[in-house]
């Protein structure tokens, strides 16, 4: 244990007040290892599932959040189009701003299904894209027209 002194002084008094400050071994409270010794197939298993439940918890709770705020302006719409003198000929009131907002959230599931269809046949592709050159070509024109904006910005100040 360390030991330190404060001094103070009390009128024209020095004192020293001795202090014993804790050591703390921070080894103690670290693992000795990220992954233990003992770790069974079970436990692997447990601990790979628990994180993919996490994660698609995550993403569902971030999609219903979304799906609610759109849900919540689908509502609104009735409302919002009066306010600003479009008529559309319809009239703002509870029934037809439920049915605005069914309709937005279906629009909403839809917009992400068909999000998720784009993205893992993006994923299965990618490997075959990959294989033909076709992602480096594409990479390869947008470098290009990147470079040739910047050089026609260059003409344009130039002059």
């Amino acid at each position: 244990m360390a030991e330190i002194e404060i001094p103070i002084k009390i009128g024209d008094i020095p004192i020293k007040i001795p202090i014993t400050l804790p050591t703390i071994q921070w080894k103690d409270f670290l693992p000795t290892s990220l992954i233990p010794s003992d770790l069974s197939l079970q436990t692997a298993i447990i601990l790979i599932v628990f994180i993919l439940s996490i994660f698609f918890l995550y993403r569902t709770m971030k999609l219903l959040i979304k799906a609610m705020g759109i849900g919540i302006l689908g509502f609104l719409f009735p409302w919002i189009i009066s306010f600003l003198g479009l008529s559309l000929g319809i009239s703002p009131d509870i029934s037809t701003g439920i049915q605005f907002a069914f309709l937005a959230v279906l629009l909403f599931f839809i917009y992400e299904f068909f999000h998720l269809i784009k993205f893992i046949l993006k994923i299965i592709l990618f490997p075959f894209l990959f294989l033909l050159g076709l992602k480096k070509k594409d990479e390869f024109q947008r470098i290009k027209r990147e470079y040739e904006e910047i050089e026609r910005k260059k003409r344009v100040f130039n002059e």
